[in-house]
């Protein structure tokens, strides 16, 4: 008998491609399976797809962002006065399930990066309002989660004002968007405190900002990246075996590997 997980699983995804196909040929494949996740429940959450408009408003948009200057500033301007109304707001969302494999979050709003902020908030709302578990893991497409391994951290990580995770750099002030760990508590922080996310700042950095603006700061261990198959065989067995995490992107969003990587990670894992 599986015992009963102290925590549910959100992946951060899109229904495009290649993100759409990682889920479906890489992680429903492999450790997304429920064999695998020893009880956890795992959604996928999602937005509405748009059309060619809407993807070339969103590249442009990361472009002018991503450029740091002078118009970077005034865009992060223009969008804390348009989006100052719907600071608050929560979307509307849907839950999808199908059969034996992880359900759908889905969503009722575009999936562009401007609005990641909102369905975090929907992903941190439906854990305090419709499950009873004590933590959430939120983490992405391009990711590896040993359960196992995972449930044996919970045991020894506090149950309340947890915000855990990959550490980007050493000494970053922010978890990694792929492999983040919030207690319920933090979670309910968030939520209260939503009105000074800002949305014109990358998500996983403005999250971390917000928690730290009311004393809760990150804890965590180095990102571990397996981003090409040599990787996989180079790595060690007891890096495989310390760690609960692995970012698995590679590539370019229009060559990625993370299909072939997750599968032979996978092969290895099961084997040890």
């Amino acid at each position: 008998m599986v015992k009963k997980s102290q925590l549910i699983c959100v992946i951060l995804t899109t229904q495009r491609n290649p993100y759409f196909e990682i889920r479906s040929l890489g992680q429903e494949k492999t450790w997304a399976q429920a064999k695998y996740s020893l009880g956890t429940e795992i959604f996928y959450a999602h937005g509405n797809m748009y059309g060619s408009i809407g993807k070339l408003f969103d590249n442009f948009r990361e472009y002018i962002r991503l450029k740091h200057g002078y118009t970077s500033k005034l865009l992060g301007l223009f969008e804390r006065i348009i989006f100052f109304p719907f600071m608050n707001y929560l979307p509307k969302y849907q839950i999808i399930k199908k059969d034996s494999k992880a359900a759908d979050l889905k969503i009722q709003m575009p999936d562009f990066y401007i609005t990641l902020r909102w369905k975090l908030l929907v992903i941190l709302n439906y854990f305090i309002n419709e499950t009873d578990k004590d933590y959430i893991l939120i983490t992405t497409t391009s990711s590896y989660i040993r359960f196992d391994i995972l449930i044996k951290y919970l045991s020894k990580l506090p149950k309340y004002n947890l915000y855990y995770g990959s550490l980007p750099w050493a000494g970053a002030k922010f978890i990694s968007g792929s492999n983040r760990l919030i207690s319920r508590d933090v979670a309910k922080k968030i939520l209260i405190n939503r009105k000074a996310w800002r949305p014109d700042i990358i998500e996983d950095v403005e999250m971390g900002n917000l928690l730290q603006s009311i004393g809760i700061h990150p804890l965590g261990t180095p990102l571990v990246n397996i981003d090409s198959m040599a990787q996989v065989s180079s790595v060690p067995s007891k890096v495989l075996n310390e760690n609960y995490h692995f970012r698995l992107k590679s590539g370019s969003r229009k060559d990625r590997l993370d299909i072939q990587i997750m599968n032979s990670l996978h092969g290895r894992i099961t084997k040890l």
